[in-house]
Order: structure tokens, then C-alpha cells, then sequence
């Protein structure tokens, strides 16, 4: 599948000359059988939010595979797909459903293998050995209950289990985030400065009050070793770094000012930077966590509203979701209604280089993508 150029409707600082793919292709994606395990290499999972499907890219190729019609998989058609996490040996992935209620497993072939009820799911967290999956809040609930959810995933079925409830004693938990060894879960308030802390197996959350304005934590992002953590504040423009060698306090060691609305962190698998998105400003900030200052700002034309944001296992690429609920970018060949096209066009995900520290690549997918997850290969 061939891959859209950056419209030049905005300034666009990334290499050109990107092939052009048409949304035609999108048509055929549905028809297209999907790889199995043994036939790919790293893959990412991209969930259209309006679209009710879940886009398979192929990181080598970097084109989509594989389109996930979860309607065609029995769930509604407002069944939003929000966010995706994958088992670090490369067995399952997970997919939060905020209009079904719903947490779905799927394995390496992309199959349903297990499912879990939880009201009004938003990001999720997942330890290194895959064991406990948790699940916080989406930020579209306005006032959903005061906990998260805990699912074991080795009793996933396709049945369907009910999500265990972990009180957390603050209103709208979202930021989520365990460690490879999965022995704290911290989450954190979109409407007030507190984290909760949870050791594991423990029902009783250390709460954790942050100063400062208002931030509305989007998400978070737990360093290589574990030592760190960082959170973006939506409404503050910060990326905030906590000591994590103390779980249980999190002593604030930085507060760095970056774009308008940081979304979704992630470290690269060194540990050297912390890449994020900037959904207002259409921009992608990189920081240096050696002095914790911000090292380059990418600005392409096919950054639209970029939301999710996941690093390759080679470390040199990280792969960022764009909503574009805007329309401000376009792949080339997309029609208008006038000819005969689609109402608005699709989301894409960009390819960074952090070497040159621009966009070297484009992936057009279906509409308004959000959370992506890297699942690697066999």
C-alpha cells in the first residue's frame, strides 16, 4: 500500500517527495486478508475512533495491511476505539472500547481471543510480563466513577469477564502507567493535581498531590529503568518528571514548558528522550532527559491535532497519530463531497527520524486515530 505525500496547505518543514497513496486504498484494505504472525515484523495498531476499526501497519513497509472491522467482529457501531497496548513478547494486543464498555484481547494473528466489561474504558497500562492489565477512564466521560480497572488477562475470555474495581479517591482517573515489573500503578486526575499510587495486590492507594495550576494530566510515561516518571499537562502546556525510586511520593525533580496541549509521552527504548505530541500547536517535541530541556520541535504539514505517539524497538523512529478532525491535512488524490468524496479526510500517522529530527513518512488510516500500540515481531 503506498503512503500519501504532505499536503501544502500548512508549512511543512519534513522531506518531501513522499509517495502518494489515494483513499481508494481504504476500500481495499477491507477486502485484503491480514498476515499472521509468522509473515511480519514489528506492527503497529492504529483505532479510527468514529470509524468503529483498528488500522495494522506494517513497520517495515510502512502501509497498512490490515484494516480491523471490529463491526464485522459483532461489536456496535459506536464501539470508539480509543487506545491500544501490546504484550512486550509480542502474544496479544488490547483495545479499549469507550462506547462499548469494553477491553478486547486479541493475539498475534489478530483474533479475539478474550474480552472484559469496564464502564467507559480510556488508556491502558501493561507490565512487562503481561500478566495485570490496567485501565483508566476515557476523558470524553465527564464524570465517570472514581476508580480504575484491573483485569487479569490470563482469564480474558470471549465470553467476557467483568473488570476488577481499584478505588482511587479522586474524579476522572486517566493517566495511567506501570513499569516493566509492574509493582506500582500510578494514575492520575484530569480535574485535580493528585496521583494515586498502588503497590501491587494492595486495595489502598498512596494519594499524591501535586503543586502548580491546574495541569489535567493526559498521560503518562514510565523511563527504560524505571526511575522516571513524566506526565504532560493538557491545560498547564508543561511535561512534568517525578522521581519514581519513590513510588509512593513521586518528588517532582522537573517542570518543563513545551507546546499548547502535550498528549501522549513516550521514552525511546535508550531512555535518552521523551517524544510527545503537541495536539494544539501541530507539533512533536523532543527532550533530552540528559538535562531535561527540549532538544528539537518538529513542524510538518501532516501534523494534525497528533495525539498518539510510540517509539520503534530500533529507536530511531517514533510513530505519531494525527486526528486531523480539521481537515487540515489532505493525502493526495482525497476527493471533496462536491466530487464525489468522502465528508472529511482521514487521520495518518507520521514517521520521525530522530536522527535528522523530521518527518520521513506519512501513513494515511481511517478517521480521528487516538492511542497506538506497537506489538513486535515473532
Amino acid at each position: 500500500m503506498s503512503r500519501a505525500r504532505r499536503d501544502g496547505a500548512r508549512p511543512s518543514a519534513g522531506v518531501t517527495g513522499v509517495v502518494a497513496a489515494a483513499v481508494l486504498c481504504f476500500v481495499l484494505l477491507f477486502a485484503t486478508p491480514g498476515p499472521t504472525a509468522a509473515q511480519v515484523g514489528d506492527r503497529l495498531y492504529v483505532p479510527n475512533q468514529p470509524d468503529a476499526t483498528v488500522s495494522v501497519i506494517d513497520t517495515e513497509s510502512r502501509s497498512v495491511v490490515q484494516t480491523i472491522d471490529l463491526q464485522e467482529l459483532g461489536f456496535p457501531p459506536d464501539a470508539k476505539p480509543h487506545d491500544v497496548v501490546a504484550a512486550p513478547d509480542g502474544s496479544a494486543w488490547y483495545v479499549s472500547l469507550i462506547g462499548a464498555n469494553t477491553v478486547v484481547k486479541f493475539n498475534a494473528d489478530n483474533e479475539v481471543v478474550g474480552r472484559a466489561s469496564f464502564e467507559v474504558p480510556g488508556m491502558m497500562a501493561l507490565p512487562g510480563d503481561g500478566g495485570t492489565l490496567y485501565v483508566g477512564r476515557s476523558m470524553s466521560a465527564v464524570n465517570p466513577p472514581q476508580s480504575v480497572g484491573r483485569i487479569r488477562t490470563s482469564e480474558m475470555t470471549a465470553e467476557g469477564v467483568t473488570a476488577e474495581r481499584v478505588e482511587v479517591l479522586f474524579p476522572r482517573p486517566h493517566a495511567i502507567a506501570t513499569d516493566g515489573e509492574g509493582r506500582y500503578l500510578h494514575t492520575a486526575s484530569l480535574s485535580v493535581n493528585r496521583i494515586a499510587a498502588l503497590e501491587a495486590g494492595s486495595e489502598t492507594p498512596e494519594i499524591i498531590t501535586v503543586d502548580g495550576p491546574t495541569h489535567t494530566f493526559v498521560q503518562f510515561a514510565v523511563s527504560p529503568d524505571g526511575r522516571r516518571l513524566v506526565a504532560t499537562g493538557q491545560t498547564s502546556g508543561r511535561l512534568l518528571v517525578f522521581d519514581r525510586t519513590q513510588p509512593k511520593r513521586l518528588p517532582l525533580l522537573a517542570s518543563i514548558e513545551v507546546g499548547t496541549e502535550p498528549w501522549h509521552p513516550v521514552f525511546t527504548p535508550d531512555g535518552r528522550y521523551v517524544v510527545f505530541g503537541n495536539k494544539q500547536d501541530d507539533t512533536v517535541t523532543v527532550v533530552d532527559t540528559e538535562d531535561w530541556t527540549v532538544a528539537a520541535v518538529v513542524e510538518d504539514g501532516a501534523l494534525s491535532q497528533p495525539h498518539g505517539a510510540v517509539a520503534g524497538t530500533d529507536g530511531r523512529y517514533v510513530y505519531v497519530s494525527s486526528n486531523n478532525l480539521d481537515g487540515a491535512w489532505k493525502p493526495e488524490g482525497w476527493s471533496s463531497p462536491e466530487r464525489g468524496g468522502e465528508a472529511s479526510p482521514p487521520g495518518n500517522v507520521a514517521v520521525i527520524d530522530l536522527e535528522t529530527r523530521s518527518v520521513v513518512d506519512v501513513i494515511p488510516v481511517g478517521h480521528d486515530p487516538n492511542g497506538i500500540g506497537l506489538l513486535p515481531g515473532s
